[in-house]
């Protein structure tokens, strides 16, 4: 049962993955299969170079946000003893949404900035 308790935590772990390898490898040229892709990124190269080390940082950033905020709650749970499943599904409830919130996040502010090039 405590071992569930941090499951929540490897999609925090997941995104910071992925936005460390945006960041140590964007893609060089534009391309419909890696990296930040939306019409707005598309624009030019500029763009599209600006978006890709943007998003990655943005996306590392929130990433470490979220992992703060699931070890708060794996230390909580475990400091108090929830031993309850219910308890512990309705956390990784919360941490999923925190984790969509993240992307959702990551996508507005970059293509923010890049409405701002």
């Amino acid at each position: 049962m405590k071992s569930i308790k941090f499951m929540p935590m490897m999609l925090g772990v997941l995104l910071l993955v992925i936005g460390l390898i945006f960041m140590y490898f964007p893609p060089k040229k534009m391309n419909a299969v890696y990296g930040y892709r939306t019409p707005r990124s598309y624009g030019s190269q500029e763009c599209w170079d600006f978006a890709q080390k943007y998003s990655a940082k943005v996306m590392v950033i929130s990433s470490v946000c979220l992992l703060i905020i699931c070890g708060a709650v794996c230390y909580i749970e475990y400091r108090f003893c929830v031993h309850d499943l219910s308890a512990v599904i309705v956390n990784g409830i919360l941490i999923t949404i925190l984790s969509f919130i993240e992307i959702a996040m990551v996508l507005h502010l970059t293509e923010r900035a890049l409405a701002k090039l």
